[in-house]
């Protein structure tokens, strides 16, 4: 299996999927992703892509089946996962994640294999 298909099965069973502040939008359909900047009361959110204003209102790209929202995986959501799960791997989540700033993605082939190893059958 490629990592990018461990990667895509990690954010699917644990990532953060609230339209807030930093979450990611990646639009398959259009090929961009944005990240959102700024939500408001109504629903809608400022989405930036490249560094420029690009979308007011995500309720349209909610409608896209392609459409994937998700924050980063970083270590704490894989340590609230497992904790939740009641697995008992905090000192080894902790001890493959080299750069405990990056996400999932920036991580050791080891690490990406270890998380898939603890959400593969989920």
């Amino acid at each position: 299996m490629l990592n990018q298909e461990k990667i895509d099965k990690i954010y699917e069973v644990i990532a953060d999927k609230t339209l807030s502040f930093g979450c990611k939008v990646d639009d398959k359909f259009s090929s961009w992703i944005g990240r959102i900047i700024r939500s408001y009361q109504d629903g809608s959110v400022d989405i930036y892509r490249d560094n420029k204003f690009w979308f007011k209102d995500v309720r349209y790209l909610l409608r896209n089946q392609k459409t994937i929202i998700w924050h980063p995986v970083m270590i704490w959501d894989v340590l609230d996962w497992s904790e939740a799960k009641e697995l008992k791997y905090t000192r080894d989540i902790c001890y493959s994640w080299k750069d405990k700033r990056k996400p999932i993605e920036d991580q050791t082939d080891e690490t990406i294999d270890f998380v898939y190893s603890l959400v593969k059958d989920v």
